[in-house]
């Protein structure tokens, strides 16, 4: 699939680390034939939840430690 483009309305909290955790397998190459890893973009205004997300994708993928900004545990 190539998605160019999606656009999704959250509408809190609990909603943005649902959509992080279902997510994860499709990250982290637990579905068959869909390989490990990917690239997101962000573009939404400040306070939109960006980090929020980060920290909910991480965690899914199993990190428990605390990082000063989720981003870095990406990288």
């Amino acid at each position: 699939m190539n998605l160019q483009a999606l656009t999704l309305s959250l509408p809190d909290e609990d909603a943005t680390t649902a959509l992080a955790e279902r997510l994860d397998p499709l990250l982290s190459g637990q579905l068959p034939g869909v390989p490990t890893g990917g690239r997101g973009h962000f573009h939404c205004d400040l306070g939109a939840g960006k980090t929020v997300f980060v920290h909910a994708l991480i965690t899914a993928r199993g990190d428990t430690g605390r990082n000063k900004s989720p981003y870095s545990a990406l990288l």
